[in-house]
């Protein structure tokens, strides 16, 4: 791993009391691109510890969950906000 990720773990645990999405969002985009120049993959950020607690905060304060454990409400949850997404590209929905 790389200098400092100490520091960005002991972060992630602070950013759990925070409230501000935009905020964490940036910490989380500092984070990934913190480790992407120090060497890591795709495939490492994404199952790295750290990434996922700052990425699981997001989720929180969007109140995206799993909560009957096979993800199919995340799912329901993600096929909502992407249709959402589909009417307001094609500007009819604001």
């Amino acid at each position: 791993m790389f200098k400092n990720r100490n520091l960005w773990a002991a972060k992630a645990i602070s950013l759990q009391d925070g409230c501000n999405p935009v905020g964490i969002a940036c910490t989380l985009w500092e984070y990934g691109c913190e480790a992407s120049k120090n060497g890591s993959d795709t495939a490492a950020i994404c199952n790295d510890p750290v990434f996922k607690l700052i990425l699981f905060k997001i989720m929180d304060l969007c109140h995206i969950s799993e909560e009957d454990g096979t993800g199919s409400q995340a799912f329901g949850q993600f096929s909502e906000a992407y249709t959402e997404c589909k009417l307001i590209e094609a500007g009819k929905k604001e």
